[in-house]
Parts: C-alpha cells; sequence; structure tokens
C-alpha cells in the first residue's frame, strides 16, 4: 500500500512545481504518522517495562515487610524464652505441702513427658527431681526456639537490608551465647555466674535491640502510616 502510494506521488512530481507542494504535504502527513506508530509502539514498551520493574518491585519490599514482622517476633519469642532460663527468682510448686488429690491434678497438668510423671510420682525426692526436669525442658525450649530464629535470619538474610542483618545476627549469637554460659554454670554451680548472665543479657541488648527498631520502623515508613 505504502509502495503504491509512493509510485503516484513519484508519477504526480513530473507535473509541474504547483504539485510539489502537495507531494511535501503528503510527505509530511506520512511521516508524521509513522514517528506517531513509532512513539506509540516505545511509549507502550515503556509501560510495559514500568509496570514490570514496579511489580518486581512491590514484591521484594512486601517480602521485606513479612521477613522483618517475622523476624521482630521470633527475635522477642527467643529472648524471653533466655530471660525465663536466667532470671534470679524461679518459682516451683511445693510438693511437700500438698495434698494427695493436688499432687494428681497437679501431675495431670504438667508440663513434663510421661515417663517423667512417672518418674516424679515415684521419687523420693519430688522437688529436687521436678525442679531438674523443668529445666531440663526449658532449657530445651530456649535452644529450639533460638535455632528457629537462627535459621530463619539465615534463610531470610537476602531481604534483609546489612544494617538489619547484622544486629539480628548479634542478637543471635547473645542469646546463644547467654543460654550456654547459664547451662554451664548452672552444672559447675557457679552462681555467681548464673546470676551474671542475666545482667548482661540486658547490658549487651538493650541498644542493639533499639536501634534495631528504628531501623525497622523506617524501613517499613513507621512514620508515613
Amino acid at each position: 500500500m505504502t509502495e503504491s502510494i509512493f509510485i503516484i506521488i513519484g508519477k504526480i512530481i513530473v507535473y509541474g512545481g504547483g504539485i510539489v507542494a502537495i507531494t511535501y504535504g503528503i510527505f509530511t502527513w506520512l511521516g508524521k504518522k509513522w514517528i506517531e506508530q513509532i512513539f506509540s509502539e516505545r511509549l507502550e514498551n515503556l509501560r510495559n517495562d514500568i509496570n514490570i520493574l514496579f511489580n518486581r518491585v512491590t514484591l521484594i519490599h512486601q517480602k521485606e515487610f513479612e521477613v522483618l514482622s517475622i523476624a521482630w517476633e521470633k527475635l522477642h519469642l527467643s529472648l524471653g524464652l533466655v530471660h525465663g532460663l536466667v532470671k534470679h527468682v524461679k518459682q516451683y510448686p511445693n510438693f511437700a505441702m500438698m495434698s494427695t488429690g493436688e499432687f494428681d491434678y497437679f501431675l495431670k497438668e504438667a508440663d513434663l513427658a510421661d515417663f517423667q510423671k512417672n518418674e516424679l510420682r515415684d521419687s523420693d525426692n519430688k522437688q529436687k527431681y521436678y525442679e531438674e526436669a523443668s529445666y531440663i525442658r526449658e532449657l530445651l525450649k530456649v535452644k529450639n526456639g533460638i535455632v528457629d530464629f537462627h535459621n530463619y535470619i539465615i534463610v531470610n538474610r537476602i531481604f534483609l537490608t546489612k544494617d538489619a542483618r547484622q544486629i539480628f545476627s548479634e542478637v543471635d549469637q547473645i542469646l546463644s551465647s547467654a543460654s550456654e554460659k547459664y547451662d554451664m554454670a548452672r552444672e559447675l554451680r557457679l552462681f555467681k555466674d548464673m546470676h551474671s548472665v542475666f545482667e548482661d543479657i540486658g547490658r549487651d541488648l538493650d541498644n542493639r535491640i533499639n536501634e534495631l527498631e528504628k531501623i525497622i520502623q523506617k524501613r517499613l515508613r513507621f512514620e508515613e502510616a
């Protein structure tokens, strides 16, 4: 079609200068349409590229928000478990003051494995057995909580900024070290060292957690909400 138009235009040119003006107008019109078509196509391609980029960035930020929220939650769950493990004062039931019915009810609701409940029932020193059994289960929960937090940070580290990743890792190391130090001190009956672990956690973690909170709020654009 376009070639036919140009052939006709070529024939028209031979009829003189007046026709040249018409020919020029046709060329201008065709050029304008061609430019508009090219511009429209490129604009559409650009729009598609922008949409693809925007969708990718949006998905990345959504994943980052999810990771930050879950990591923050797991951090505090682990911190709470460690605090419960190393705190100075622990409360235990007084088995010497329990009636048979009270002991049976307690045993039914106790957070112990079935074999531990049987051993507690048969133990000559129920107080000592229960405190030791409770500690072992509590220590296991602490370790599981720290491992869960640690693994989540490792798996999702690509969605964390460098400063957030660094502080999360430091907190992870502090919690793990604190639980290990406390367990070792308890085994060796180093009561002074056991008490110092609790103080060390507060000193080592307060500033880091406060700084991490600011980083997370900045990434979540908390002030703009």
